[in-house]
C-alpha cells in the first residue's frame, strides 16, 4: 500500500459527513518510516532532480529533522504534499528549513486566529505567513505554485495538526486552537442536555441569575490524542469524555471556572470531577474537557427502580454520603484525615454554590451498584470563601433554586461554605426518599408537599426546604412531617434512621453558624458506613418500631 493510500484509509472525518479530517498521530508515524520515505521519494523526484543525488541525506532530514532534532522533522509537511500529489516539493521546504514545528502556515488574514499571531513585517495582502521565533513572518515559498496545489496544502496540513490533549504534571494543559483545527473525535454522542428543571425552579429564577448558556457534549476521543498519564485517582481508564462549551462572550466566567478547577487538581480526589484539559476556538467558545459520567444522580433515581428498597443500596448510600462529605470538607479547606490528626497541604476554602442532583455525577462500571461512585461536578458557580468581613458572595445569593439555604434570601447574611452543607442535606433527604419510596415520590410527591409561599416573593409558591414565619427562618413543617413519615417506613433500617438524624440535626439547620462542618459530617457518615460493614443487621434490619 502506498503512503497516500494508507493515509487515506486512516483518515477520520469530524464532524461526520464533512470534509475536515484528521489522521491519528500514531498511525501517521507508523506509515512514514525511513524505508517508505525512501521509496516514495525515489518515485516522485524526477531523475534529473538534485534531490536524487542526495536521497539518503534528504530522507534522514525529513524523518529526523536537521541536526537530528525530531521536533523539527519534515514528516507532516511531506505527508501533506503526498496527499495533494506534489511530494517533490518537499525539497523547497527543506532548503528553507520550514519544518513541522512551524505549522500551520497561514494566509495573512487567518493569522489573527493563530496562537500569538504577530506579523513581524508588513506583508503584501496575498502573502503567506510562517511561524517564527517572534511571531509570524512572510514566506515566498508558494509564489510559483498553482492555485489548486496551494489551496490543497492549506487544507490538508490540518489533517496532521489535530491536538493531543495532555496533562502537564498535575495540571491540565490549555490549547489555543483555530477554527481550522480538526478535533480528534471518533464518536460524537451529541449534546448532554440539562435535566428538565422542576416548575418551581423555573418560576423562581431571578432576573440576575448566572447565564446557563453552556453546552455539554459527550464524545469519544482517539486514544492516540489523549495523554493523561499523570495520576488521576479513580479516573485512570477514561474512555468517554464530556466537553463543556462556554461562549466567547463569557470569558470572565470561563477564567473563573478554570481557576477553580485548577486549584482543585491538587486535591486529586476521586469524588471531585477532574479537569483533563481546556481549549479555546475563536468565535466558537472556550472548552473544558472532563471524564464523562453515566449520568447524574437524578438519572440514577429515574432509571434504576430495581435499587429501591434493596439493603445493598443502603450500604452504598452510606458509603457515598461519607465520600461526598469528605471530599466537600477538603474543598472547604479542611484537608485533615478522618482522625483529625494527619496534616495535608493547606487549601483555601471554596464554596461550590450550586449543589443539586444534576451536579452530582454518577460514574458506573457495569451494573453492580458497588462499582459505582458519585462525583461532585459543575464548578461554574464556585467562589472562594473569603470570610465574613470580605462582603457577601453576591453572585451566589442571586441564584434561585430548590436547594438554596435561608441565608441566600437574607440581605444581611454572609454566604459561606455552610451554603453547601444545606444544599447537600436537601439532596441527601431526597436520596433517602428515593431509596424508600422511589423516584415518583421525589419528583411528584415530596416536591409538591413542600410547596409554599416563597420567602422573597410570597405570591409565588416554591419548593425550598425552608420558610420564613413571623420574621424567623425555619425548616418547613412539611419537610419535618415528611421526614417523620420516612422514619416510620417499614424499610427504614437503623442505618437509614441514623442518616436521617444527621441530615435533620446537622445539615438542615437554618442558622448557618450552627450547621455542622463537612469534616464533622464526614466523620459521622464514616462511622455509619463502618458500622454497616461490621454489622449487616444495622442496614439490613427492618424498622422495629413498626412491629
Amino acid at each position: 500500500m502506498s503512503i497516500k493510500a494508507a493515509l487515506e484509509a486512516s483518515s477520520i472525518y469530524y464532524p461526520a459527513g464533512g470534509t475536515a479530517r484528521f489522521i491519528p498521530q500514531g498511525d501517521f508515524e507508523n506509515f512514514l518510516s525511513i524505508a517508505t520515505l525512501r521509496s516514495e521519494l525515489s518515485q516522485c523526484l524526477p531523475d534529473h532532480h538534485p534531490g536524487q543525488g542526495q536521497l539518503s541525506s534528504l530522507v534522514e532530514t525529513i524523518y529526523s529533522g536537521k541536526e537530528g532534532n525530531p521536533e523539527s522533522s519534515f514528516r507532516k509537511i511531506f505527508a501533506t504534499l503526498v496527499l495533494i500529489g506534489i511530494c517533490h516539493r518537499i525539497v523547497d521546504f527543506v532548503e528553507r528549513n520550514i519544518n513541522d514545528s512551524q505549522l500551520p502556515l497561514l494566509h495573512e488574514e487567518d493569522a489573527v486566529d493563530a496562537v500569538n499571531a504577530n506579523v513581524a513585517d508588513k506583508a503584501p495582502v496575498e502573502s503567506i505567513l510562517v511561524r517564527a521565533r517572534d511571531g509570524y513572518t512572510p514566506l515566498d515559498l508558494f509564489s510559483s505554485w498553482d492555485p489548486t496545489s496551494k489551496a490543497g496544502f492549506f487544507k490538508e496540513q490540518w489533517t496532521f495538526l489535530s491536538p493531543i490533549f495532555a496533562r502537564i504534571g498535575s495540571q491540565p494543559g490549555h490549547y489555543q486552537l483555530t477554527t481550522n483545527h480538526v478535533l480528534p473525535v471518533v464518536e460524537d454522542g451529541g449534546r448532554i442536555d440539562e435535566p428538565t428543571l422542576r416548575l418551581q425552579e423555573v418560576i423562581l429564577v431571578p432576573v440576575q441569575i448566572l447565564p446557563r448558556s453552556s453546552l455539554i457534549r459527550r464524545v469519544k476521543l482517539h486514544p492516540q490524542h489523549c495523554r493523561f498519564e499523570s495520576p488521576l485517582t479513580g479516573f485512570q481508564e477514561v474512555e468517554d469524555f464530556a466537553w463543556k462549551q462556554i461562549p466567547m462572550s463569557e470569558k470572565s466566567r470561563f477564567i473563573q471556572e478554570l481557576g477553580i478547577l485548577k486549584s482543585l487538581q491538587c486535591l486529586n480526589d476521586p469524588h471531585i470531577i477532574p479537569l483533563l484539559a481546556s481549549f479555546s476556538i475563536p468565535s466558537l467558545g472556550y472548552y473544558l474537557l472532563f471524564p464523562c459520567a453515566e449520568g447524574d444522580l437524578e438519572l440514577l433515581w429515574l432509571t434504576r427502580p430495581d435499587l429501591v428498597g434493596s439493603s445493598d443500596t443502603v450500604l452504598w448510600i452510606s458509603e457515598q454520603c461519607y465520600h461526598l462529605t469528605n471530599s466537600l470538607a477538603r474543598v472547604h479547606g479542611d484537608t485533615r484525615g478522618i482522625d483529625q490528626t494527619s496534616h495535608a497541604p493547606s487549601f483555601s476554602a471554596i464554596i461550590h454554590g450550586d449543589l443539586r442532583p444534576a451536579n452530582i455525577l454518577w460514574f458506573a462500571k457495569g451494573t453492580a451498584l458497588q462499582d459505582s461512585k458519585l462525583v461532585i461536578a459543575d464548578w461554574g458557580c464556585a467562589e472562594p470563601d473569603l470570610g465574613p468581613h470580605s462582603g457577601s458572595a453576591t453572585q451566589l445569593k442571586s441564584i434561585g433554586r430548590t436547594y438554596r439555604p435561608p441565608e441566600c434570601d437574607d440581605s444581611d447574611a454572609h454566604v459561606s461554605v455552610a451554603l453547601d452543607i444545606w444544599s447537600l442535606g436537601c439532596i441527601f433527604l431526597e436520596f433517602v426518599t428515593w431509596y424508600l419510596l422511589g423516584w415518583e415520590a421525589v419528583e411528584d410527591t415530596f416536591s409538591v408537599v413542600r410547596l409554599g409561599p416563597d420567602s422573597i416573593r410570597p405570591h409565588i409558591e416554591s419548593d425550598t426546604f425552608f420558610s420564613r414565619t413571623e420574621g424567623r427562618w425555619e425548616v418547613k413543617p412539611q419537610v419535618l412531617s415528611w421526614t417523620q413519615k420516612l422514619t416510620e417506613h417499614q424499610g427504614c433500617s437503623p442505618c437509614v434512621q441514623d442518616i436521617l438524624s444527621v441530615i435533620m440535626d446537622c445539615m438542615l439547620e437554618v442558622n448557618p453558624a450552627q450547621r455542622s462542618t463537612a469534616r464533622t459530617l464526614a466523620i459521622k457518615f464514616h462511622d455509619i458506613f463502618a458500622r454497616c460493614e461490621k454489622n449487616p443487621d444495622y442496614y439490613k434490619g427492618i424498622n422495629h418500631s413498626q412491629r
